[in-house]
Protein backbone atom coordinates (compact mmCIF):
# COMPACT_ATOMS: atom_id res chain seq x y z
CA UNK A 1 0.00 0.00 0.00
CA UNK A 2 1.47 3.58 -1.36
CA UNK A 3 1.25 6.53 1.12
CA UNK A 4 0.03 9.44 -0.47
CA UNK A 5 2.53 12.21 -0.22
CA UNK A 6 0.53 14.45 2.23
CA UNK A 7 -0.09 11.38 4.78
CA UNK A 8 3.76 10.75 5.10
CA UNK A 9 4.08 14.22 5.54
CA UNK A 10 1.38 14.69 8.10
CA UNK A 11 2.79 11.59 10.27
CA UNK A 12 6.63 13.22 10.22
CA UNK A 13 5.22 16.72 11.33
CA UNK A 14 2.82 15.80 14.10
CA UNK A 15 3.81 17.23 17.36
CA UNK A 16 4.09 14.10 19.44
CA UNK A 17 7.26 12.34 19.36
CA UNK A 18 5.57 9.16 19.28
CA UNK A 19 2.29 9.45 17.84
CA UNK A 20 1.57 5.42 17.00
CA UNK A 21 2.07 4.73 20.72
CA UNK A 22 -0.58 7.16 21.78
CA UNK A 23 -2.37 5.67 24.94
CA UNK A 24 -0.17 2.56 24.90
CA UNK A 25 2.39 1.43 28.01
CA UNK A 26 4.86 2.66 26.00
CA UNK A 27 3.54 6.11 25.96
CA UNK A 28 3.35 6.44 29.54
CA UNK A 29 7.26 4.98 29.84
CA UNK A 30 8.29 7.37 27.30
CA UNK A 31 6.30 10.89 28.77
CA UNK A 32 7.74 9.45 32.14
CA UNK A 33 11.58 9.37 30.06
CA UNK A 34 10.91 12.62 29.09
CA UNK A 35 9.42 13.98 32.40
CA UNK A 36 12.26 12.85 34.51
CA UNK A 37 15.29 12.17 32.25
CA UNK A 38 17.87 15.08 31.46
CA UNK A 39 20.91 14.00 28.90
CA UNK A 40 23.88 16.21 29.55
CA UNK A 41 22.82 17.99 32.94
CA UNK A 42 25.20 20.78 33.78
CA UNK A 43 25.06 19.66 37.86
CA UNK A 44 23.51 16.66 39.94
CA UNK A 45 24.17 12.94 39.95
CA UNK A 46 24.79 11.17 36.41
CA UNK A 47 25.65 8.08 34.93
CA UNK A 48 27.96 8.05 32.00
CA UNK A 49 26.61 6.10 29.14
CA UNK A 50 29.47 7.07 26.58
CA UNK A 51 26.78 8.72 24.10
CA UNK A 52 26.08 10.67 26.29
CA UNK A 53 25.17 11.65 30.58
CA UNK A 54 22.03 10.93 31.96
CA UNK A 55 20.56 12.78 35.03
CA UNK A 56 17.31 13.01 36.79
CA UNK A 57 14.65 15.80 36.41
CA UNK A 58 12.99 16.63 39.68
CA UNK A 59 11.92 13.61 41.81
CA UNK A 60 10.79 10.67 39.89
CA UNK A 61 8.24 8.28 41.46
CA UNK A 62 10.63 5.02 41.91
CA UNK A 63 7.70 2.55 42.22
CA UNK A 64 5.74 4.06 38.97
CA UNK A 65 8.96 3.96 37.03
CA UNK A 66 9.41 -0.01 38.35
CA UNK A 67 5.52 -0.46 37.55
CA UNK A 68 6.12 0.83 33.78
CA UNK A 69 9.20 -1.45 33.13
CA UNK A 70 7.45 -4.65 34.55
CA UNK A 71 4.87 -4.10 32.16
CA UNK A 72 6.70 -3.92 29.13
CA UNK A 73 9.11 -6.61 30.23
CA UNK A 74 12.22 -4.67 29.95
CA UNK A 75 14.10 -4.69 33.26
CA UNK A 76 16.77 -7.47 33.55
CA UNK A 77 16.20 -10.58 35.24
CA UNK A 78 18.76 -13.04 37.12
CA UNK A 79 21.75 -13.13 35.53
CA UNK A 80 20.38 -11.67 32.23
CA UNK A 81 22.30 -9.02 30.53
CA UNK A 82 20.20 -6.35 28.43
CA UNK A 83 21.46 -4.19 25.53
CA UNK A 84 20.36 -0.55 23.92
CA UNK A 85 20.10 -2.25 20.72
CA UNK A 86 18.11 -4.90 21.66
CA UNK A 87 15.80 -2.53 24.60
CA UNK A 88 15.60 -0.31 21.30
CA UNK A 89 13.86 -2.97 19.39
CA UNK A 90 11.20 -3.12 21.86
CA UNK A 91 10.71 0.58 22.95
CA UNK A 92 11.50 1.91 18.63
CA UNK A 93 14.22 4.60 19.76
CA UNK A 94 17.60 4.56 20.56
CA UNK A 95 17.81 8.01 22.52
CA UNK A 96 15.13 7.12 25.21
CA UNK A 97 16.57 3.31 25.37
CA UNK A 98 19.40 5.07 26.65
CA UNK A 99 17.61 7.62 28.66
CA UNK A 100 15.68 4.68 30.19
CA UNK A 101 18.72 2.90 31.14
CA UNK A 102 20.48 5.76 33.02
CA UNK A 103 17.08 6.62 34.74
CA UNK A 104 17.04 3.29 35.82
CA UNK A 105 20.44 3.06 36.88
CA UNK A 106 19.64 6.55 39.06
CA UNK A 107 16.83 5.19 40.72
CA UNK A 108 18.37 1.84 41.37
CA UNK A 109 16.90 -0.37 39.40
CA UNK A 110 19.65 -1.98 37.91
CA UNK A 111 23.20 -1.11 36.86
CA UNK A 112 24.53 0.63 33.52
CA UNK A 113 27.65 -0.89 32.00
CA UNK A 114 29.24 1.30 29.76
CA UNK A 115 32.27 1.53 27.72
CA UNK A 116 33.03 4.56 29.67
CA UNK A 117 32.09 2.85 33.62
CA UNK A 118 33.97 -0.58 32.65
CA UNK A 119 37.04 0.72 30.95
CA UNK A 120 37.91 4.04 31.90
CA UNK A 121 41.79 3.99 30.70
CA UNK A 122 40.55 3.27 26.26
CA UNK A 123 40.57 5.97 24.14
CA UNK A 124 37.20 7.99 23.12
CA UNK A 125 37.51 6.38 19.62
CA UNK A 126 37.49 3.10 21.06
CA UNK A 127 35.17 3.61 23.96
CA UNK A 128 32.80 4.86 21.03
CA UNK A 129 33.83 1.38 18.92
CA UNK A 130 32.13 -0.95 21.35
CA UNK A 131 29.15 1.31 22.37
CA UNK A 132 27.84 1.31 18.71
CA UNK A 133 28.53 -2.38 19.06
CA UNK A 134 26.34 -2.47 21.73
CA UNK A 135 28.27 -2.54 24.47
CA UNK A 136 25.74 -0.71 26.50
CA UNK A 137 24.03 -2.89 28.93
CA UNK A 138 22.23 -3.28 31.83
CA UNK A 139 22.31 -5.83 34.65
CA UNK A 140 20.30 -6.52 37.45
CA UNK A 141 22.87 -6.34 40.10
CA UNK A 142 26.92 -6.62 39.94
CA UNK A 143 26.33 -10.15 41.77
CA UNK A 144 24.16 -11.60 39.28
CA UNK A 145 26.55 -10.64 36.30
CA UNK A 146 30.20 -12.13 38.23
CA UNK A 147 29.33 -14.62 40.53
CA UNK A 148 27.97 -15.21 43.65
CA UNK A 149 31.29 -14.10 45.00
CA UNK A 150 31.42 -10.87 43.68
CA UNK A 151 32.60 -8.42 45.92
CA UNK A 152 31.52 -4.53 45.33
CA UNK A 153 34.84 -1.91 45.27
CA UNK A 154 35.67 -0.26 48.67
CA UNK A 155 35.04 3.27 47.97
CA UNK A 156 38.52 5.24 46.98
CA UNK A 157 40.17 2.04 46.24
Amino acid sequence: MRLPILGILAFIALPSATPCFAGTPIEDLLDFIRTHSVVNPSAGETVNLTFFKVGLNGNPDRAKFRQLVQTLGLAPKGVKERGYIELAGNIGDRGYTLRLMGLGHLLGEWQVLSPDIVTADLSITLKLLLARRGYVTIISSPSAACGENFEEPKKGS
